[in-house]
């Protein structure tokens, strides 16, 4: 699995995780797009 499949699976955890407390899909959609773009902000580059 690349670090992007990852990624992709977490991601989809998590808005399935916000779905069930309560947050409507686009919410948790968005939620976690904020949250992704944070966290690559704060990653190194390994390239």
């Amino acid at each position: 699995m690349t670090h992007m499949d990852e990624a992709m699976l977490h991601m989809a955890e998590l808005i399935v995780g916000l779905k069930k407390a309560g947050l409507s899909e686009p919410s948790a959609v968005r939620f976690a797009a904020i949250y992704f773009n944070e966290m690559s902000q704060n990653e190194p580059d390994n390239d």
